[in-house]
């Protein structure tokens, strides 16, 4: 038992933690802005009327007050309220031909007053807007030092959508996260019963009369006002409940209030426990409160194998019954139980009613007895523990004892009988008292408890036998002796005791580390990860080497995530099964659980706003339950790992959205084009054609100029085609390379005979070297990405300019160069004429969708090439086109096969 100076050093102690943690969170406050946050059930309870008068207040103290925006719906009597308060200017949004007005956030932080009012918190701005939520206006005046006041029904709450839902039948549309109440400094209920909400609903004071009888009939019912009622309140006392709790943490309150019920019960490795359980859980229901089961690893006293296993099995009894399980390290059982009764602030605690004999509790202390003189108000409730037959007969399996630490014990005593010996009449006779004092010691740090107290034993008979005269007797010839060997026993037994619970606060210490470290090296690389098998190999990798167990990441499917680690356990159909049921009910099992208890894995689901995302599994032996300790660290695991997956599965939500912008702007331009684009030469083919049929043969020029017209007119509608269906190849990642050596001599000659007709004889200066090596690549698409520079350079030069086409070897790479004498490129055109659908500046625009160089561009980076725009000196634009080298292959020699 610690003595009484040690007890009021630790309250003083606390004491101080507490005020400074209410420094440090007073710190904080005055750092930011204030936010109050005016709360109700529904429409009409009176937040506004309320948030008004107190403003009023306010204002009438000298503090400037500004009202950013009140809704007043249209009532009189609102309007009224707002009286001498100073109003804000709207800002006037025009949308859609409609004038929309919102709040003017840059003219309120422009005034900067003291305290803005911005009524209903979860309005929806007009599109255009700076936030899209006025809550992020809110937000945005917090930061910038304003105190706000606002108001926001408990329906539009993130976290009681689906309930609303499910109550009203009506899915709330504008939402606001929990995080801005969380952020609030104070909430203000205000409440109205359903009677007065109906009466101020049939007089018109919450909406027109024709309004207000549909909502009557729909929102406006008894029921869900009372259900609405209820959530409100509710939600208020949770915050009040989290204030009270941080009051008490901040001064230090010892004692628990008794503001609500919370029944605590304790269990043990008795197998009495479960009788215990069920009394408290009773108890808990007829004062229909929660309810925690806390098991006490007490430090100088662990757990043992068998134990741990009946603890385990107790917890997860408990857990089946609706409860919570906690587990505790203290130096005591009730020093355990008071941290964790002050911790949830619980009212009653139920032990059951000791069985060991009555002389333990007079030689060791009684963990009732304790309880009760330091419960300060706490109700403790003992109960009988009269154990079902099933579970006095159930016995862990046997496990093979462990011998060494006793070998290790005899050995350590035997040594310290030889030193002793050794120094026997060169030292004093005290000091060989000593060797086996250190003896016990080492004993006691090795071996633990139970040898060291066999130690001292063996030590005092021993040290009589071999040193006390008579020697070689047990006898004894003074009796001062016996003085000596009681005082010599204690002593070992106690420095044995003090050594054996620093060794097991030494090993809780490490344990702490570990978790810790698990913590920070999850927070870590979590915050790295990009997809889901990041985090498998994260949890496959390094936190499997610091937990010291198998663990894997299990997709809701029940099939195991693809990580880099080898498989060493196996993952059967069986855990494949539990693996899916876990993440269908959201509730662990396996190994240690009291759902499908059978196999070698336990499963916990990875969830997060209830929603399951995926499922942690964690290996276990199959001859041994799950260590209560794992618990907590498992649970934080799948919280950390929840947060994880679902922020990268907003990452690629994300993407994916912004891939599906792209490929509607793709398809909106595209559609664009062709109603634009394609009707030019739809037009001119059809006057072409109109003219044909009125000339009846008669003049021969004008046929074929107009046959012409229709030819050319038909290719560029293939050609703009093709850019269209290249471009939605390549945008839906449908592009197949077929990639062989080839010659770009005849890649050039082959564009060449497919632009014939565009370029319509004029000359064409092609510089190509007899020994440029072979090219790998995609025949069909490099005579495209040339045939798309011929045709936009004969697009924007003048009939009858020349073209040049020249190609050279450099270091690793071949390139290709087509030149024009046309006007050459816009310098400001420059970094974007590979862009989709950029059409040059305007006034230089020739038509077409803008595709061509584009998709020239995606061509050569498939080819891990590239595309580079430049003019010549002397006047034309200039595409020069490169691609990578590769070793040809190697070309047998004719005749190199031998004959027999």
């Amino acid at each position: 038992m610690p003595r009484p100076d040690q007890d009021s050093e630790s309250a003083r102690r606390e004491h101080a933690d507490g005020l400074l943690r209410a420094l440090q969170r007073h710190d904080a406050r005055r750092e930011r802005a204030r936010l109050r946050l005016f709360l109700g059930a529904c429409p009409g309870v009176g937040k506004t009327v309320a948030m008004l008068e107190d403003a009023k207040a306010r204002a009438a103290r000298g503090q400037n007050v500004l009202v950013g925006l009140v809704e007043t719906h249209g009532r009189r009597e609102t309007s009224e309220h707002v009286g001498p308060l100073p109003q804000l200017p709207r800002r006037r949004v025009d949308y859609r031909g409609i004038v929309l007005d919102e709040f003017d956030l840059d003219g309120a932080l422009q005034r900067r007053p003291d305290i803005v009012l911005v009524d209903e918190l979860p309005h929806t701005n007009a599109p255009g807007s700076r936030n899209a939520k006025r809550w992020q206006d809110v937000v945005e005046l917090l930061d910038a030092g304003i105190e706000v006041w606002t108001t926001v029904n408990v329906q539009h709450l993130e976290s009681m959508h689906d309930v609303v839902a499910q109550v009203t039948g009506i899915s709330v549309a504008e939402t606001v996260p929990d995080g801005v109440l969380d952020r609030a400094d104070e909430v203000v209920l205000i409440d109205a019963s359903p009677e007065t909400l109906l009466d101020r609903l049939r007089t018109g004071k919450i909406y027109a009369p024709d309004v207000a009888r549909r909502a009557e009939q729909q929102f406006f019912k008894v029921g869900n006002l009372l259900a609405l009622r209820e959530l409100a309140l509710r939600c208020t006392a949770c915050r009040v409940d989290d204030e009270v709790q941080a009051y008490r943490q901040d001064a230090a309150v010892a004692g628990t209030w008794a503001v609500h019920e919370h029944v605590l019960v304790c269990v043990s490795a008795a197998p009495t426990s479960r009788a215990v359980v069920r009394a408290a859980r009773r108890l808990a229901d007829g004062l229909k409160a929660p309810w925690t089961a806390l098991a006490v690893d007490v430090v100088h006293s662990a757990w043992g194998h068998d134990n741990r296993a009946r603890v385990a099995g107790h917890l997860a009894y408990a857990e089946s019954l609706g409860g919570q399980s906690r587990v505790a390290y203290a130096q005591t059982a009730a020093d355990g139980i008071m941290a964790l009764a002050g911790e949830l602030n619980a009212t009653r605690v139920v032990v059951g009613r000791p069985t060991h004999p009555r002389w333990r509790d007079r030689a060791f202390g009684s963990l009732i007895d304790d309880v009760v003189r330091r419960s300060q108000g706490l109700e403790v409730h003992v109960v009988r523990t009269d154990p079902a037959p099933a579970e006095t007969t159930a016995a862990p399996k046997p496990h093979a004892t462990d011998l060494r630490p006793w070998f290790e014990m005899l050995v350590v005593v035997a040594l310290a009988t030889v030193v002793a010996a050794a120094i026997d009449g060169i030292l004093p006779f005290s000091q060989l008292i000593m060797v086996y004092l250190l003896g016990m010691v080492v004993v006691a740090v090795r071996c633990g408890s139970a040898p060291s107290w066999v130690a001292a034993g063996l030590s005092v008979a021993a040290f009589d036998f071999c040193f006390v005269p008579p020697r070689g007797t047990f006898a004894v010839s003074d009796v001062r002796y016996l003085l000596t060997f009681a005082v010599m026993f204690v002593v070992g037994i106690v420095v044995s005791g003090l050594t054996d619970r620093l060794r097991r606060q030494v090993i809780f210490a490490q344990q702490r580390e570990r978790h810790v470290a698990l913590q920070a090296t999850l927070t870590r690389e979590l915050a790295a990860a990009a997809r889901l098998t990041d985090v498998a190999e994260l949890v496959a990798g390094p936190i499997e080497q610091q937990l010291g167990t198998p663990l894997r990441l299990v997709e809701t499917s029940g099939n195991l995530v693809a990580c880099s680690k080898n498989l060493d356990v196996v993952w059967s159909m069986a855990d494949r099964g539990r693996a899916v049921w876990s993440a269908e009910r959201g509730e662990r099992c396996g190994r240690g659980t009291q759902h499908l208890a059978d196999g070698d894995w336990t499963l916990l689901p990875v969830a997060l706003a209830g929603q399951t995302l995926a499922v942690l599994a964690a290996h276990a032996k199959a001859d041994r339950q799950r260590d209560p300790a794992d618990w907590p660290t498992l649970e934080a695991m799948t919280g950390q790992l929840g947060q994880a997956l679902a922020r990268i599965a907003a990452a690629e939500q994300a993407a994916s959205t912004e891939r599906r912008a792209e490929r509607q702007e793709l398809l909106n331009t595209m559609l664009s084009a062709v109603s634009h684009d394609l009707r030019t030469p739809l037009a001119a083919l059809a006057g072409s054609i109109d003219t044909l049929a009125r000339t009846h043969g008669d003049d021969g020029d004008l046929q074929q100029t107009l046959l012409a017209s229709c030819r050319q007119q038909i290719d560029q509608m293939d050609m703009q085609i093709h850019n269209l269906l290249e471009m939605s190849r390549i945008e839906t990642g449908e592009l197949r390379l077929h990639t062989e050596w080839n010659s770009l001599e005849e890649l050039v000659g082959t564009a060449l005979q497919r632009c014939e007709r565009l370029l319509g004889g004029r000359p064409v200066n092609v510089q190509l070297p007899p020994d440029l090596p072979l090219v790998n690549c995609d025949a069909r698409a490099i005579e495209q990405v040339i045939v798309n520079i011929i045709e936009n350079a004969c697009k924007y030069s003048a009939a009858g300019q020349a073209l040049a086409i020249a190609a050279w070897a450099a270091p690793g790479r071949i390139e290709l160069a087509i030149a024009d004498e046309g006007p050459g490129f816009e310098p400001g055109d420059l970094a974007n004429l590979a862009d989709r659908f950029f059409r040059g500046t305007e006034g230089r625009a020739r038509g077409g969708f803008g595709l061509g160089l584009a998709i020239c561009r995606a061509l050569l980076e498939a080819h891990r090439g590239s595309l580079t725009f430049g003019n010549q000196p002397k006047g034309g634009a200039r595409v020069t086109l490169s691609l990578p080298l590769e070793p040809a292959p190697a070309v047998p020699a004719i005749g190199s096969c031998n004959e027999d």
